[in-house]
């Protein structure tokens, strides 16, 4: 039977549609007096310039018997109830899409929760995938960040085909906005309930519903939306799992986005127009992007595991050879190869020391010890 929270979201996304397709041109004026416009399209703009971004704009707000935790690529709300995260929030830049590092695989305990987290016994024949909320390749610009996402303060047990399906593909978009606004704000986790069922002998509580909050804030505009899927594998387009954050809200308790003025925190959450977010993962295109990689050739990675020493085993189609995660090495090939070519470009050549046929000094130039060219 569908419990109250499902009742709740399906009678909020009615809600929702409607407030779509009545958007209006509305007017706001900030706490210093500037004013403010929401476009039809839902993009925030003033008047003059943009202001200063709010610091940690990404962090949803504290209740009093909460604490922040934070680490070099994210910040997290720890819940010692369910073993796991209420939040993980952090700020996503085109830069760090990029990704420099390779994956850990490392998992650990949180050195910076007191009491401890889950550990792999909890996980081990469950069933359940050790789900990242802060994707490890959202990390992946820093070793540090990287080893910190395998803490299990940031897993979170999820259906191995949610997992590596329909949550993957949301992450993966994530990251697509991220290079197309410049920036992204992300706040995402479980939907924490009374009830849930348990795993491992720490109890770690296994949601129903895992959400995503995102906010871009900057020069090419401002405008939220949020994402709610059931922890369950899904052939869905993204955009079929759409709320509003002022929706999120009431479904979890947790008041996102805290650091926005008044003003605009109560226009961007209320409404979001989909339009606006370009979504590559849905179904419909599923099967071209499935038919043109078919039609793709890929060869294996050229590049070497540094934590095995071994070939990767990775196929690629980029022209370099090296799949994403062997992009520096692709890097220092390319530089070796430079080097070379220059030093070979430096090699003394002389004239040919041979004559033609018409008894006149060949012209060629040969780098031959014997001072001919290939012809003499």
């Amino acid at each position: 039977m569908l419990n109250k929270y499902v009742w709740a979201l399906v009678f909020l996304w009615g809600l929702i549609f409607n407030s779509v397709i009545l958007l209006a041109q509305k007017y706001a004026v900030t706490n210093d007096g500037k004013k403010v416009i929401l476009y039809s399209n839902n993009i925030w703009k003033y008047d003059t310039a943009i202001a200063n971004v709010p610091d940690n704009l990404e962090l949803p707000k504290i209740k009093n018997n909460q604490t922040i935790t934070y680490h070099s690529g994210f910040a997290l709300c720890y819940n010692k109830t369910h073993e796991q995260s209420n939040w993980v929030a952090y700020q996503l830049t085109q830069v760090e899409t990029q990704g420099i590092v390779e994956r850990s695989n490392k998992f650990k305990s949180d050195p910076k929760i007191k009491g401890g987290t889950a550990s792999d016994a909890d996980y081990k024949q469950s069933g359940y995938d050790r789900g990242h909320l802060a994707p490890a390749a959202d990390m992946s610009w820093s070793e540090t960040s990287m080893q910190e996402s395998f803490y299990y303060s940031n897993m979170s047990p999820q259906v191995p085909s949610f997992n590596r399906g329909i949550w993957k593909k949301l992450e993966e978009q994530v990251r697509n906005w991220a290079v197309q606004f410049d920036d992204i704000y992300v706040a995402t986790g479980p939907v924490l309930t009374n009830g849930l069922p348990t795993i491992g002998f720490n109890k770690v509580s296994v949601p129903q519903f895992y959400y995503k909050a995102l906010l871009v804030y900057g020069k090419k505009g401002k405008q939220a939306i949020a994402f709610v899927l059931p922890n369950l594998s899904s052939q869905q387009a993204l955009n079929s799992y759409v709320i509003t954050i002022d929706s999120l809200e009431v479904l979890t308790g947790i008041d996102f986005f805290a650091g926005l003025i008044d003003e605009e925190e109560d226009l961007l959450e209320s409404i979001t127009h989909i339009d606006n977010w370009s979504m590559t993962n849905t179904k419909a295109n599923a099967k071209t992007e499935n038919d043109t990689k078919k039609k793709e050739v890929s060869a294996l990675c050229k590049g070497i595991s540094k934590s095995s020493n071994t070939p990767c085993k990775l196929r690629t189609n980029n022209a370099n050879g090296y799949c994403y995660h062997h992009q520096s090495q692709a890097q220092i090939t390319l530089q070796n190869n430079q080097d070379e070519n220059r030093v070979r470009n430096a090699i003394e050549t002389v004239q040919c020391s041979g004559t033609t046929k018409a008894g006149n000094r060949c012209k060629r130039k040969t780098t031959n010890v014997s001072g001919r060219c290939y012809q003499h």
